[in-house]
């Protein structure tokens, strides 16, 4: 009786430490989705703000060189001072109006000594493009 006694504790024993293990070892063996310590909610960009709006004649000739570029530049006057001159940068978002309907500008329709009136995002002497206007 002793020993079917012994036997009965060691398999109550057995049983709870397995219940314990399997338990246990479920949650520990589960994998765990760490976030980075450098986790950053994905910034959304801002539209430019509008700063710069003339009306001058666009031109992809390189005076330097004397020859075309793959550059453009908006030449406009400011009154009382001579003519000036800005880089033209283009992004997905400039948009331009080249024959009554606006669409994503592409630098290829352009002409060189086209009348244009230009919007767009002045820093330093680069103009990012929001939106160009062909006049003629």
């Amino acid at each position: 009786m002793k020993n079917n006694k012994n036997i009965i504790i060691i398999f109550v024993i057995s049983f709870i430490l397995l219940a314990f293990g399997v338990t246990y070892g479920k949650y520990k063996l589960m994998p765990v989705k760490k976030l980075s310590e450098n986790t950053e909610k994905p910034k959304m960009e801002l539209p430019l703000e509008m700063n710069f709006s003339r009306t001058g004649t666009i031109l992809n000739w390189d005076t330097e060189s004397e020859t075309y570029s793959k550059d453009w530049i908006l030449l406009y006057e400011d009154p009382g001072n001579p003519a000036k001159s800005i880089g033209l940068v283009f992004d997905e978002e400039s948009v331009c109006n080249l024959a009554k309907e606006n669409m994503p500008c592409n630098k290829d329709l352009l002409n060189n000594g086209d009348s244009a009136m230009i919007e767009g995002h002045k820093q330093d002497n680069q103009l990012t493009v929001i939106k160009l206007q062909k006049l003629n």
